[in-house]
C-alpha cells in the first residue's frame, strides 16, 4: 500500500529546473510601471520594478525587452533625443542607450538613494541623491555638487529649469527653485509648509502645475500666486500636459483638466497610476500590475492597453511546445466554464466543446500520441478519442460523495484517477472504463 502511495505522489510531483517563463496575461507585464518616455504615437518606452524595460514601436499593441543587464528596480528614465537616454535605478547606477533604447550599457555608478533624473544635452544633466542634486557637462563621467538638499524633481523649458526641492532639513515641506543660468543663481517661486511638489509640468505660458501626496498646487502666473485643490485620500504621483490647455495627473486617481487646471475630470479610479506621457494624438498612462491606458483624441476617451485574461485555470496539458489544452472558469459574473486549445505557443487560444454547461474539468491529460484524452470534473470522467475536439462522459459508478482530483497515466492503457476522498479509480483501457481500485 505505501509503495502504490509513494508511487502515485511521484507520477503526480513535476519539478522545474532552470525553467524560463513568459507571462502571458496580463500582456506585456504584470510588473509594476515607473516611469516612462513617449517619443511619439507609436514609440514608448516603460520601465520599472525587477529590471522591467519594455519598448513599443506600435502604440502599444506590441512590446519587446530591453536589453539591459540589470534585474533592480528602474525608477526614473529620461532621453535627450530620440537615440540617447539615460535611466536610473534603485542601485544607484546610471545606464545609457544610443539608439533609442533598444540596449542600454551600465555608464556610471552614483550614489546612495539616487532619484530624479534630467539630461538638457548629451553631456549636460542633473541627478539628485537624498541631500544632494549633483550636475555634469560630461555626460555624467563626472559630477559636481550644485544644491545642498533633496530634489525632487528636475525640467527644463527652454533655458528656464525648474527643480523642486524640500522646504529644509527641519520643518517638512517644499520648494520650487527656478534658474535661468544653469543654477548659477535661483529664484524661490513656490515655499509651502507640509506640500512637497514630488512631481510638476510646466507649459509655455508659465502655468505650473505640482503635485504633493492628495493636492494639486497650480499658479498661471509662473509661481507669483499658489491655489491649492485637494482630493482627500487619494495620491498623485506624476504631472503631465499635453498642450498648453490639457494636462494629465496620473496617482490612485487619475484626473484630467482642459482649461490648465482650473477644472478637473475623472479618467480612473481605485487603479494606481504612476507615469503618463503623449505624443501628438495619443496619450498613455501606465501603473502597478502592468496597467496600461491609452486615448487616441487627446485624453477625452481611454481604453485599457494591457491585455488580460480573467482566468481560473484548474489544469493544462502539453501534447508539444506549441500545442496544449487548458481548463479552467472565465472570471465573469456566472464564472463560465471553459476548454482551450492553443496551437501556437499559447499566442491564441480555441475554445472547444465541452460536455458539461456548468462545470469545467479539474485536471486534463492525453495518451496515444495526443489521439485519446482524459478529463475530469469533480464527479465525472470523459474521454476524447479525436485528438480532443470531442467529448463524452464515462460511466464509472461515481456518487454524490466522490470529488476527482487527479489523472495519472503510466502507459496508453494504465491509468490511475484520485479523488479527495483517497479513492482511487484505475483503467486498463485507455479510459474507455473505470472501476474502483482501492480506499486508501
Amino acid at each position: 500500500m505505501k509503495k502504490l502511495i509513494i508511487s502515485f505522489i511521484c507520477l503526480t510531483s513535476i519539478t522545474f529546473s532552470q525553467v524560463k517563463w513568459e507571462i502571458l496575461s496580463p500582456y506585456p507585464t504584470c510588473a509594476d510601471i515607473y516611469d516612462s518616455w513617449v517619443f511619439n504615437d507609436s514609440t514608448v518606452i516603460i520601465v520599472g520594478k525587477s529590471g522591467l524595460c519594455l519598448r513599443t514601436t506600435d502604440a502599444g499593441e506590441t512590446w519587446n525587452k530591453c536589453s539591459i543587464n540589470s534585474i533592480s528596480n528602474f525608477r526614473d528614465i529620461h532621453f535627450v533625443n530620440s537615440n540617447i537616454g539615460y535611466l536610473l535605478n534603485d542601485h544607484d547606477k546610471l545606464f545609457k542607450t544610443v539608439d533609442g533604447g533598444v540596449t542600454w550599457s551600465e555608464h556610471a555608478n552614483l550614489w546612495d538613494f539616487s532619484g530624479a533624473i534630467y539630461f538638457r544635452d548629451e553631456n549636460n544633466g542633473y541627478v539628485s541623491t537624498q541631500d544632494y542634486l549633483f550636475a555634469t557637462s560630461n555626460g555624467g563621467n563626472t559630477w559636481q555638487g550644485l544644491l545642498n538638499s533633496t530634489v525632487y524633481k528636475v525640467k527644463f523649458k527652454g533655458n528656464t529649469g525648474y527643480f523642486s526641492t524640500e522646504l529644509d532639513v527641519v520643518r517638512p515641506g517644499g520648494k520650487l527653485l527656478k534658474t535661468t543660468n544653469f543654477g548659477n543663481t535661483w529664484e524661490t517661486i513656490y515655499s509651502v509648509l507640509g506640500k512637497p511638489l514630488h512631481d510638476f509640468d510646466v507649459n509655455s505660458q508659465g502655468v505650473i502645475v505640482g503635485v504633493s501626496g492628495s493636492y494639486i498646487a497650480r499658479t498661471s502666473n509662473n509661481g507669483v500666486y499658489w491655489s491649492f485643490y485637494q482630493y482627500p485620500g487619494k495620491s498623485f504621483n506624476d504631472v503631465h500636459f499635453l498642450n498648453d490647455t490639457t494636462l494629465i495627473i496620473a496617482g490612485s486617481i487619475s484626473i484630467i483638466s482642459t482649461n490648465t487646471g482650473e477644472d478637473w475630470t475623472t479618467i480612473s479610479d481605485n487603479r494606481y497610476m504612476r507615469s503618463t506621457g503623449s505624443g501628438v494624438n495619443n496619450s498613455y498612462i501606465f501603473g502597478s500590475e502592468g496597467l496600461m491606458m491609452k486615448s487616441t483624441d487627446n485624453g477625452n476617451s481611454w481604453t485599457d492597453l494591457s491585455k488580460r485574461n480573467n482566468y481560473q485555470p484548474n489544469s493544462v496539458f502539453f501534447l508539444s511546445p506549441e500545442t496544449a489544452f487548458f481548463t479552467g472558469y472565465e472570471a465573469t459574473d456566472a464564472m463560465r466554464q471553459f476548454l482551450k486549445k492553443t496551437t501556437d505557443g499559447c499566442s491564441t487560444w480555441e475554445d472547444i466543446p465541452w460536455p458539461h454547461s456548468s462545470v469545467a474539468a479539474v485536471d486534463i491529460t492525453f495518451i496515444d500520441g495526443g489521439n485519446t484524452g482524459v478529463a475530469i470534473t469533480p464527479k465525472g470522467i470523459f474521454r476524447s478519442t479525436d485528438g480532443g475536439m470531442n467529448w463524452s462522459e464515462v460511466p464509472a459508478g461515481l456518487n454524490s460523495y466522490t470529488n476527482l482530483k487527479k489523472i495519472v497515466f503510466v502507459d496508453d492503457l494504465y491509468g490511475f484517477i484520485l479523488d479527495r476522498n483517497i479513492n482511487l479509480y484505475k483503467t486498463s483501457d485507455g479510459g474507455a472504463s473505470w472501476s474502483k481500485y482501492i480506499s486508501i
